[in-house]
């Protein structure tokens, strides 16, 4: 698609999301409009620095997108009328963007995948996020801060800088901000799996007293924790952190639980623990998501258990 045509279509947008009539239904439609590709992001945020830099605000009343472009002065080169026109226009939108972002601020975007969906896209501030399976994510983004709410699931985040916006992700477990960074959180309200593949995270966790319990963890470094027990490690050179987009999910002394809750992801036959002492089990090693059935074939080899059948469930018990 032209340059043309996608700023084009970013003043369209402009337009739409300053008509008081505008529905949600009309912003979820421009956010699936800004992931289509990175290009309409670009432009739509070009265009909303340009009236930033400019500091001035035209007052003319906007009802369109072609009166938008018409205000633009005519100029001796296409080159250069196609400049003055988005250069004006943007000028122009002053008032319009504002209202728009100041509308957007107030939205949450709530991001989903099903089971055995893996998703990437890129967030409104430049940041990249991709999200594994059965991965629920509302994003609520305002001029001071970037705040995600992961309610259960499993993303990784390339984080854009910029400090002076902290970016946060909210657990039920606990609360991960990034320090100009890349990371993946694995969380559900029972444990909470941060791995720091660049630079570092400050990581909140609820303490003895309910206060909060902050954790540096750096590049390289993985923190785990579950029922009230912090466990930090080094991230294994095999052990890619964001390896469960290429189907290889790796464990390091994990509880039996957090493995399963994790395949339970990859896998509409779902497989239920009723043993607490099968719960804790710990495992070290990799599970392949493109042969879940013979990974758990292979479980009572290495442990105590057994997968029975019962009411339509899958079991994982413990051996007689």
């Amino acid at each position: 698609m032209k340059r043309e045509h996608i700023q084009a279509e970013a003043a369209e947008w402009i337009v739409t999301l300053n008509d008081p009539a505008a529905t949600e239904a009309d912003f979820a439609d421009w956010q699936a409009w800004m992931n289509q590709n990175p290009a309409h992001a670009d432009a739509f945020q070009r265009l909303q620095e340009t009236w930033r830099r400019a500091g001035a605000v035209a007052h003319a009343p906007i009802q369109n997108a072609d009166e938008v472009i018409a205000i633009a002065p005519p100029a001796e080169s296409r080159a250069t009328r196609f400049q003055h026109r988005w250069a004006v226009a943007a000028v122009a939108l002053f008032g319009v963007i504002g209202v728009a972002v100041t509308v957007w601020q107030s939205q949450s975007q709530t991001i989903a995948t099903v089971t055995a969906e893996t998703r990437s896209m890129q967030l409104e501030d430049g940041s990249r996020v991709s999200l594994g399976p059965e991965t629920r994510m509302e994003v609520q983004f305002s001029e001071n801060q970037r705040s995600l709410q992961l309610e259960g699931g499993e993303a990784y985040f390339e984080v854009a800088h910029a400090p002076e916006r902290p970016f946060s992700v909210t657990t039920p477990a606990g609360t991960v901000t990034a320090i100009g960074t890349a990371f993946v959180v694995n969380a559900d309200p029972e444990r909470l799996v941060v791995s720091v593949t660049e630079g570092k995270v400050r990581v909140d966790l609820p303490g003895a007293s309910g206060k909060s319990a902050p954790v540096m963890v750096t590049a390289g470094r993985r923190l785990a924790w579950n029922e009230g027990k912090v466990r930090t490690s080094t991230l294994a050179p095999s052990a890619d952190a964001v390896s469960f987009q290429q189907g290889k999910l790796h464990y390091d002394g994990e509880p039996l639980s957090s493995v399963i809750a994790d395949i339970n992801r990859y896998s509409t036959s779902k497989l239920r623990i009723d043993d607490a002492e099968v719960r804790e089990m710990r495992y070290t090693g990799t599970v392949f998501t493109d042969s879940l059935d013979v990974w758990l074939a292979s479980l009572p080899g290495v442990f105590p258990v057994r997968i029975e059948e019962r009411g339509g469930e899958r079991i994982l018990a413990a051996s007689k």
